[in-house]
């Protein structure tokens, strides 16, 4: 069974202008997107909330656990 492709879209002013955040109760937004990808500028603040592997194949639509 093969899961829809993920559109991923950069939070920035102009893409987001009129959305708000709203804080999620648990986890199960992120249950079907195992990965995301972190940028050099956010890594320091993101590996000290969250654990972070580095991962060497760029093609992550082969990813299973």
């Amino acid at each position: 069974m093969t899961q829809p492709k993920t559109q991923l879209l950069a939070v920035t002013p102009e893409n987001h202008r009129r959305k708000t955040w709203r804080q999620a109760n648990d986890l199960r937004f992120a249950v079907g997107q195992p990965l995301v990808s972190v940028v050099q500028a956010e890594a320091s603040r993101a590996a000290g909330s969250l654990p972070l592997a580095f991962w060497k194949n760029r093609t992550l639509m082969n990813w299973s656990p």
